[in-house]
């Protein structure tokens, strides 16, 4: 029988709201805290299947590491907490004991006695502490030896005409990403970014992977690259069903594009080489953003593609509450 206090406890977690300031989850999703973004005023949160996600809310600095949400309209609610979480994303640093995961734009510093390979997309249990993430067992489900691109976000520490270092979790320096053949305008230190990057081997390092750019989007919506797309004021959303798919090749190969029936009409993307396998096929319901062509007429560039079911959007179930130490995400 559970005590008076627990019961109180179990109401006091389930009633405590904070307001959010936008989602970048889809209503009902349900996570557990895995990072905190003060800067950009959101909390990355890990769903059931390892999925991670962006939430923007008005003081993330409330929400410990830990700490279970639940999001609803333009609510979060705090619903409990685990010490362990299931994360899933793309190796895309290899230290002695750690390693850096990206998953869908955002990248988490874990500590690990034995770090998996870099460039390998993996599924990793974590043991969740006040302020940081540790795999102390090393075991690691390995999905893809190589994975083909990844997403990441974080500030613009340098630039010049050949690469790019980025302020990002578990790069003290910065994380260097070469330019290849994508032009970039020239951006201020500090400015938030989000990067698609193509991964390949480093001739210099059997253990490394190099990072190239694919294509670039300014957080703050006042610039985009990719490709010489130059300063735009906006970016393109697109929500619907797949009509038409053609896969891009590896970077420095040829783009594909994609086209989606939305509620708005037909909007076709283009996909910059390297992109990588977008997993979407003719049928799919996809949401699609992307950065604006360099004139009216010209395409958009795809910038990110999820497709919904998929495993980018699983949201586990929503049932349940209170505080809860078993360590599973939802």
């Amino acid at each position: 029988m559970r005590s008076p206090l627990r019961l109180l406890l179990a109401t006091a977690f389930a009633a405590l709201a904070l307001p959010a300031l936008a989602s970048a989850a889809p209503t009902g999703t349900r996570g557990v805290v895995v990072q905190r973004d003060a800067r950009a005023g959101v909390v990355v949160i890990a769903n059931k299947s390892g999925a991670l996600q962006r939430v923007k809310v008005a003081k993330p600095g409330k929400l410990s590491l830990g700490t279970r949400i639940s999001v609803h309209g333009t609510a979060v609610s705090v619903v409990g907490h685990a010490r362990k979480a299931t994360l899933r994303g793309v190796v895309v640093h290899r230290g002695k004991h750690a390693f850096s995961l990206a998953g869908n734009g955002s990248v988490l510093a874990i500590a690990s006695a034995s770090p998996p390979d870099a460039g390998q997309q993996v599924t990793t249990t974590v043991q969740v502490a006040a302020g940081s993430l540790s795999n102390d067992d090393g075991e690691c489900h390995v999905q893809q030896d190589q994975a083909p691109s990844a997403e990441l976000r974080g500030t613009v520490i340098s630039q010049d005409a050949t690469t790019i270092v980025l302020a990002v979790a578990g790069f003290p320096a910065g994380l260097t990403i070469g330019l290849g053949t994508t032009v970039v305008p020239v951006l201020a230190p500090g400015t938030p970014v989000e990067a698609h990057v193509a991964l390949g081997p480093d001739p210099a390092n059997a253990a490394g992977i190099v990072l190239t750019l694919v294509s670039l989007q300014v957080e703050d919506g006042m610039h985009g690259g990719s490709g010489g797309h130059g300063d735009h004021a906006d970016h393109v959303k697109a929500e619907g069903q797949v009509t038409a798919i053609t896969e891009a090749g590896d970077a420095g190969g040829a783009p594909g594009s994609i086209t989606i029936n939305g509620e708005h009409g037909a909007v076709t993307f283009v996909i910059p080489a390297g992109f990588g396998a977008t997993g979407a096929m003719v049928g799919d319901t996809v949401d699609a953003k992307g950065t604006p062509g360099a004139t009216p007429t010209d395409p958009p560039t795809l910038v990110r593609l999820e497709v919904s079911g998929g495993s980018d959007n699983s949201q586990g179930d929503n049932s349940g509450g209170g505080h809860d130490d078993s360590g599973s995400n939802d």
